[in-house]
């Protein structure tokens, strides 16, 4: 066994009915023997070493194996061994970085083990910082020092610059690099939106507005909307993998470069976008030496690549003289394409460095015939070489990389297992073999890892076409596309929906399941669609109880839930229809509270019929939430009763506090006690969050109503303060529509300060969102009108009181106590200032206004009107 300076040499460790005898090398069973090989028994004794700390393969290789080549497969295969004689959850495979022992107790890092535990991962829009979303830190960017450069001087004298050329050449990581080296320059970010999982045209711009924070109008209107919403921006948008949806970019690039004049594009794609002022950038592939002189080869970047790739797979890797020659003709012959080379690379453990040369040199040609030959010469070689890559995989790691392609986007290790093992067909693959075939294909360079708390995976779209391919040949694509509806369904299900005392919290939700967006509409389009799956489609988007509302797309979820509704019968099982009423109830669309207070209702009638308490109870809270905001007391009363009834005793804190959060909503909307009584009902619900561990989500809500309530009582200063503070918190950052209907009443907080610039500006941004995003802002202007008064404006005030009236007749808003403030004080001053002929005449005037119209009056500024429609 090797020294490792850095371990603490102890020589008896116990765990669980095994005792681990370090100086008579032995392994023992309930105080019997077990027979293990000499690198198992090394192996076993180095993870257990080490008290649970993650050990990487490499660490490993060295440790268990000095200065011996052995084949890349000898861990797994020592790994299989240990689990099979401690039991499948004694080693934990994290693909892409390493095994870990879980018998000694609590690790030193957070548990990896993917025991239906699914990650939690930040949402995209908690990921946000001032500039932008990409990460941190990228990985080390090899061979393409004078390519940064060049891209870097185009792009800061351009404004839409394109990255073209074939897959796998390297156009993301380039644009990555250099967009990270900029960010700091734009004010407003540099933000990556990755296009590759998307297939509908029209989810372009409701993406890219989703990554930004802002609303968008839904359908057709979402595209104007987004460049009007990026009007006054200074940033960077990186759009990623435009290939198959060149149209629909094309317009969005064209709307940003005649009307959002700050805004610089960087695209990448296969092909260019052909809009005016586009700079394509044709990316070439790494150079390589003509020479095999090992110290002048390391220049060259294809050489660089690979000697960095070659040494990540073997830290004994050294180029030199007797090798140099083999790595410039292998990188030579796969053209100095960055994806063939890593995928050679990673086979250096394997086959050596000769011995990589002669089989990529039989692939090629083998490979070179055939449909090939229609291909362009580069496709040809990434084609051959990502075929001869995948050929060298075992069975089993060919039907679970084949498995992955149904994916869209990132996924992660549970939804991995839940979707490719299926030890029913082949008991070779059981969960934990799927992980050991996922960590090889990481090292192999089929499969990328997204780094995090908690890892997410994703293929290229290069891999995944061939995964997808291969699927489609042996005629199994469909129930794959099955088999990953019922992984989603599983995946975004509530965790602990049926015992309260492990539930997870709202937001703990919101931040597990808004990764898997884009593997939720690839679910629910395959379902609902034609060959799909009715029921399947039912059991989907009853699983994604907010999903949908934290990043604005509720309004792309109801129609989903419009088109699934008629399989919602009497076939439909009780428990599905309930779960499926639930979640069209939570959308949380204003303009739709009826329907979703009598979807609550549904879903609480059958929750009781099925005995799901807490179900009911989330049910009958939902239903009081929108009785309540339509105003209907003794309705949204009976919700509340029917909720106290099932809350019980013993559940978690925060789950009383959604009670009390309903009890202050009702309070408030509906008049009922005073707005004392509200406010100390959602302070109560913030005290229950707390003592309970914390639960964001129904915290920052109880504030963003304790500012109302504050508002309410005029007390102005505590309604700026709290709503400001309240507007910072990652909870808003993760929902723009939380933050909508926080931010009209703090405008007027500040307006009623005498803060009236910052009113303004806050009140004029959040008019213009709430205008692209639902077509109408109506029901924010009894502040707007309040604001303008304190402006001196009275007349265009008193305008707007008449567009307030008619849009109240037309059923439009209902005046909560906050707006009903504002819309008074606006009567008595501009009552007390104007005679009362011109206040009617004015009045009268404001009733004819359009929604645009009462924009222009409310801001001048922005006479000009939304940029028009492409």
């Amino acid at each position: 066994m090797p020294s490792d300076a850095t371990v603490h040499r102890a020589s008896h460790f116990a765990f669980g009915r095994f005792e681990l005898d370090a100086g008579r090398r032995e392994l023992r069973a309930d105080g019997k023997p077990v027979v293990l090989g000499a690198r198992a028994f090394d192996l076993l004794l180095t993870l257990v070493e080490r008290g649970g700390r993650l050990v990487s393969k490499n660490e490993l290789f060295d440790l268990v194996w000095p200065g011996v080549v052995v084949e890349e497969n000898n861990i797994e295969k020592q790994i299989s061994t240990l689990r099979k004689v401690l039991g499948a959850r004694a080693i934990a495979t994290v693909p892409g970085r390493g095994y870990q022992f879980t018998l000694l107790g609590e690790p030193a890092e957070p548990e990896p083990e993917p025991v239906r535990e699914a990650p939690r991962p930040p949402a995209e829009a908690l990921q946000a910082s001032p500039t932008g979303n990409l990460p941190a830190e990228l990985p080390a960017l090899h061979g393409r020092g004078d390519d940064v450069i060049a891209l870097r001087q185009v792009l800061e004298s351009n404004r839409i610059v394109s990255v073209v050329g074939p897959a796998g050449i390297g156009k993301t990581r380039l644009a990555q690099a250099v967009a990270h080296d900029l960010r700091s320059r734009f004010p407003d970010g540099a933000w990556l939106i990755e296009l590759a999982p998307l297939s509908d045209p029209q989810l372009v711009a409701p993406t890219v507005g989703r990554v930004l924070g802002h609303l968008l109008a839904p359908g057709e209107h979402a595209l104007p909307s987004l460049v009007e919403a990026m009007r006054s921006q200074r940033l960077l948008l990186v759009l990623d993998n435009c290939e198959h949806l060149v149209g629909a970019v094309a317009e969005l690039v064209a709307g940003l470069s005649s009307f959002a004049p700050a805004v610089r594009v960087l695209a990448t794609s296969q092909e260019p976008l052909h809009v005016a002022d586009e700079q394509v950038v044709r990316l070439q592939p790494l150079a390589v030496p003509q020479l095999a002189d090992p110290a002048s080869a390391l220049g060259y970047g294809a050489v660089e690549l690979f000697v960095a790739r070659a040494k990540s797979s073997d830290p004994r890797f050294v180029l030199g003289p007797d090798n140099a020659a083999d790595v410039v003709e292998i990188c030579a012959r796969l053209d100095g394409i960055p994806l063939a080379i890593e995928l050679a690379a990673a086979r250096v453990p394997l086959l050596g460095i000769r011995g990589l040369r002669q089989r990529i040199d039989e692939r090629l040609k083998l490979l070179g015939g055939g449909s090939l030959r229609r291909a362009s010469p580069r496709h040809q070689t990434l084609r051959a070489a990502l075929e001869w890559s995948y050929l060298l995989l075992s069975p089993d790691e060919r039907n679970v990389f084949d498995r992955l392609g149904v994916f869209a986007g990132s996924f992660s290790l549970d939804a991995v297992q839940m979707l490719a093992a299926d030890a029913s067909i082949d008991a070779s693959i059981d969960d934990w073999a799927v992980l050991d075939h996922l960590a090889s294909l990481v090292d192999k360079s089929l499969v990328l890892v997204e780094p995090g708390r908690e890892p997410r995976y994703r293929l290229l779209e290069c891999t995944r076409a061939l995964a997808l391919e291969h699927l489609e040949q042996g005629g199994v694509i469909g129930e794959m596309r099955r088999r990953h509806a019922r992984t989603m369904a599983a995946t975004l299900a509530w965790r602990g929906r049926l015992d309260a005392r492990a539930m997870e919290g709202s937001f703990a939700r919101v931040l597990r399941i808004g990764p898997d967006l884009d593997n939720a509409r690839a679910a629910i389009a395959w379902a609902a669609g034609p060959g799909g799956d009715r029921a399947l489609a039912v059991d989907l988007l009853g699983a994604t109880h907010w999903l949908w509302c934290p990043v604005g797309c509720s309004d792309e979820a109801d129609r989903w839930f419009r088109c699934v509704e008629p399989w919602v019968d009497e076939t439909a099982a009780p428990s599905a229809a309930a779960l499926f009423w639930v979640s069209c109830a939570d959308l949380r669309l204003l303009v739709q509270l009826p329907r979703q207070a009598e979807a609550s209702m549904r879903a609480a009638t059958l929750f009781q019929a099925t005995g799901d308490r807490l179900g009911a109870y989330f049910a009958w809270l939902s239903a009081a939430w929108n009785l309540a905001y339509c105003g209907l007391r003794d309705p949204a009363k009976h919700a509340l009763d029917e909720a106290q009834r099932l809350l019980a005793s013993d559940w978690p804190g925060w789950l009383a506090a959604g009670l009390e959060f309903a009890l202050g909503t009702w309070m408030y909307c509906c008049r009922v006690g005073s707005m004392e009584d509200a406010r100390r009902h959602f302070r109560v619900a913030i005290g229950k969050c707390r003592d309970s561990g914390g639960e964001a989500w129904h915290e920052q809500g109880s504030n963003v109503m304790i500012v109302f309530c504050d508002y309410a009582l005029q007390d102005y200063e505590s309604a700026a303060r709290v709503g400001l503070t309240t507007l910072e918190h990652p909870v808003m950052r993760a929902s723009p529509w939380m933050q909508a209907g926080l931010r009209p009443t703090v405008g007027a907080a500040l307006a009623a300060l005498g803060r009236l610039p910052e009113a303004a500006d806050l009140l004029r941004d959040t008019v213009l969102q709430l205008k692209r995003a639902t077509g109408s802002a109506c029901w924010a202007f009894s502040h707007v009108a309040y604001l303008v008064a304190c402006q001196g404006r009275l007349e265009d005030a008193a305008r707007l009181v008449g567009y307030v009236d008619r849009t109240i007749r037309e059923g439009r808003q209902i005046q909560a106590p906050n707006l009903q403030l504002s819309y008074d004080m606006v009567i008595e001053r501009v009552s007390r200032e104007l005679a009362p002929d011109a206040l009617a005449a004015l009045r009268a005037a404001g009733q004819d206004l359009t929604d645009q119209a009462a924009i222009d009056v409310a801001f001048p500024a922005t006479r000009d009107g939304l940029a028009p429609a492409s």
